[in-house]
């Protein structure tokens, strides 16, 4: 795992949390990523 990537999945999941985004919303996020949300 490449550390650009890394932080790209943190950023979403930092932000997924402060905005208190559903997962479907966030859904772009791991789509983008393939990453299954936690």
């Amino acid at each position: 795992m490449s550390l650009s990537f890394f932080l790209v999945s943190l950023c979403c999941y930092i932000l997924s949390l402060l905005t208190l985004v559903p997962l479907t919303d966030k859904g772009y996020c791991s789509s983008s990523l393939h990453i299954t949300p936690p």
